[in-house]
């Protein structure tokens, strides 16, 4: 089989500082040594052009052996977007499909580098990933040693590498990516990518469905086109008909100029319906039938047909919605694809901690404090046990309390909002008394669940049947009240 180098031209690397090619560079180095390809396929930004050119012209004249081909490659904007750049190093490597390609891997900027990496990852073509270092780095220390990079035995696999660079500058700010939430964004970074299919986001209020929903749009070819939301709650259900679908100056109260609709407004882009399992089986099937045919039927005016992705909010599960018939059965299979959030009680233990502690210190850098503000024990321990109905709407809103309250770095329970209420001590202060309450806690936070709560409790699981039965806990009432 006959064998092509690729590579982005690096400027700083393959010229020096005052403009001269870098015949010690590495690409020369590499065609030194071990260049025994056909040709090399040498990209270039549309910037770059005339030095591309000046370096071809250069080496050409320098190796008999080596014929480059000047790809020139228009890249959008400032900052190099990682999916533009994936993109093009496809497009590239699918026209050379039936040559062993060599991807070199020592020039081009740290983006470029993942963008190779991933089509490496991705692609079922014969690549491989080439790097040198050099010469008086080696082993020989008189040429550069040639290293093959092996993706298959990486500690570290490809695509949490590329989900980190996704998730950390885009939503550091709103995420705290505990292991069972990360679960929930790795899913939605694939479904991401399938940019045409439509999807169900299910969770109790304040567990960030509306964030997930700003995720999926950014992470997905979709980024640049509109994102828009509705929540379908707020509003009289004929004014969502046409705040979706367009309206006329006058259609209701506050239509002070005609709206083509969000539909339309949402074209190659993505449009979240928050509470939609509110709308009644006669606008869900208007949904319906846009999902099959892509067509836009506004109340008054001509048809027209769009591309919207419809991320479909609701605060129930999905087999809740559908046992209590919220939504229409032919369109969730229609949908076919749903994601959950867990709500902050049910995650386990050492997430809670961890989120709680995030939040402290995100708190602290907001309101400009040198130190987070301590929690003392007894607070921690009602962190731990709550229910939190608003979820981590509401762990930031107590945060906001504590910090704005606190006259001194540490924090009780008495600067709990007013409608919390705390938990009483036992009368009783035994020793069984007290254990029995612990235990009765605990298996709260686990809904029942005695495998977890022996193991938060640091004990064998026989020995906690064992208590629960003599101090008479009603496992039963325990799971009910979690299950409420």
């Amino acid at each position: 089989m006959n064998k092509v180098l690729v590579s982005w031209l690096g400027v700083e690397k393959d010229f020096t500082h005052d403009g001269n090619i870098n015949f010690s560079g590495p690409t020369v180095n590499f065609y030194k040594h071990y260049y025994e390809h056909d040709f090399h396929v040498l990209l270039v930004t549309e910037d770059n052009i005339e030095k591309g050119l000046e370096f071809k012209k250069a080496i050409e004249a320098k190796f008999n052996n080596i014929y480059i081909i000047l790809k020139p490659q228009q890249i959008d904007g400032v900052h190099w977007n990682l999916k533009q750049l994936k993109y093009i190093s496809e497009k590239i490597l699918l026209e050379l499909k039936d040559y062993q390609i060599d991807i070199f891997f020592s020039t081009g900027s740290a983006i470029m580098k993942i963008a190779w990496f991933l089509v490496h990852y991705t692609l079922d073509l014969n690549t491989r990933l080439l790097q040198i270092i050099r010469p008086e780095e080696s082993s020989s220390r008189k040429k550069p040693d040639l290293y093959v990079l092996d993706l298959e035995t990486s500690d570290i696999p490809l695509t949490a590498v590329i989900r980190q660079h996704v998730i950390s500058h885009d939503y550091e700010h709103e995420l705290i990516l505990t292991r069972t939430i990360k679960q929930v964004y790795d899913k939605a970074l694939k479904i991401a990518q399938a940019a045409d299919s439509h999807l169900f986001i299910t969770g109790a209020p304040g567990t960030g469905k509306l964030t997930l929903a700003r995720y999926i749009h950014r992470s997905s070819v979709r980024e640049k086109r509109p994102f828009n939301t509705l929540n379908c709650a707020a509003y009289p259900e004929q004014e969502v008909e046409y705040r979706l679908l367009g309206f006329k100056k006058g259609a209701f109260p506050g239509a002070i100029t005609d709206s083509k609709g969000l539909l339309v407004e949402s074209h190659g882009g993505t449009l979240y319906l928050e509470n939609f399992h509110v709308l009644s089986p006669r606008l869900q099937n208007i949904i319906y039938r846009f999902m099959d045919d892509g067509f836009v039927h506004p109340i008054i005016g001509r048809d027209k047909k769009v591309d919207v992705r419809l991320l479909l909010g609701a605060t129930k599960t999905i087999k809740d919605l559908l046992k209590e018939q919220l939504i229409l059965p032919e369109l969730y299979y229609r949908v076919g694809l749903s994601l959950h959030l867990p709500s902050l009680v049910d995650l386990p233990s050492d997430e809670k901690r961890t989120i709680i502690n995030e939040v402290n210190e995100r708190k602290r850098k907001m309101y400009h404090k040198r130190k987070a503000i301590e929690l003392c024990r007894e607070l921690i321990d009602f962190f731990m046990g709550y229910k939190f109905p608003a979820n981590f709407t509401e762990l930031l809103t107590i945060f906001d309390n504590i910090y704005i309250f606190a006259e001194e770095n540490t924090a009780c329970q008495e600067l709990l909002p007013d409608y919390i209420s705390i938990e009483k001590e036992p009368s009783s202060l035994s020793l069984d008394d007290v254990e029995k309450m612990h235990i009765e806690k605990v298996l709260r936070i686990f809904k029942g669940n005695k495998s977890r709560t022996a193991r938060a409790l640091g004990v064998a699981l026989n020995t906690l049947k064992k208590k629960i039965k003599d101090y008479n806990i009603d496992i039963d009432a325990i799971i009910r009240e979690a299950n409420s």
